[in-house]
């Protein structure tokens, strides 16, 4: 997906949530870049990051905070409930939200209940499922693959098939999958993850499943086709 012209067109329309959850098993930069980009395009009219915004405010846990706290909850409600200088909304980004503590989550969820009409709220993650349910449902979710994802899919057919098969010809073809070489698996894997990312928010806890599994493949040498079997179940 287009992250520039989603969100150009959510805005256009008038569309634009309060609350957006950027997460991925990549660096944060990427998912920081995109939140910036946002933030320059409201203030500016140009997708692309600039200094010092005026109506963004990004924050993160300080270094001698184990998690993230109380505190910082109160410094985003400050900011949120200003108005804006240059852009619509006051935008806040939370960096590395994957350590809020469960008080700040309650006291974020109570914000993004009754937002105030120009708040802007984008969480910088790994996985929005560490956060606790209520919250989690609140925002929309985007998934920001690692790197610069290709538009082609490798395997289109074998993925193509895989997809609109049902439970017994998927393990059939995951069982051929792995007989092969590992490179054959790992081209499948990346061919799938390109072939959701088309639709990120309708495919989030596939991805979010994916994603695990394929760091699991990699760096544990765990059952392929286990694995894969586990993939299969999110779609």
């Amino acid at each position: 997906m287009d992250l520039e012209l989603y969100f150009k067109q959510c805005i256009a329309n008038k569309g634009l949530s309060h609350a957006y959850a950027l997460w991925g098993w990549g660096r944060d930069e990427e998912k920081t870049a995109v939140a910036h980009a946002l933030a320059g395009f409201l203030e500016t009219g140009v997708w692309a990051p600039m200094q010092a915004p005026v109506d963004c405010m990004a924050l993160r846990q300080s270094a001698d905070e184990e998690s993230m706290g109380i505190a910082m909850v109160r410094e985003a409600r400050r900011f949120l409930w200003q108005k804006p200088v240059r852009s619509a909304y006051k935008m806040l980004i939370v960096l590395e939200a994957d350590g809020l503590t469960r008080e700040a989550q309650n006291a974020f969820l109570k914000i993004i209940e009754e937002p105030p009409a120009q708040g802007l709220i984008l969480f910088i993650m790994r996985d929005p499922a560490i956060l606790v349910p209520a919250l989690q449902s609140r925002f929309q979710k985007i998934y920001i693959a690692p790197g610069n994802p290709k538009s082609e899919i490798r395997n289109t057919k074998q993925i193509e098939l895989f997809l609109k098969a049902g439970a017994a010809e998927r393990k059939e073809i995951i069982k051929q999958l792995v007989e092969g070489d590992a490179k054959a698996c790992d081209d499948f894997c990346a061919g799938l993850m390109a072939e959701l990312h088309k639709d990120p928010l309708k495919q989030w806890r596939a991805l979010r499943e994916l994603s695990h599994r394929i760091m699991l493949m990699n760096q544990f040498s765990t059952n392929r086709r286990l694995q894969l079997e586990a993939i299969s179940s999110y779609i």
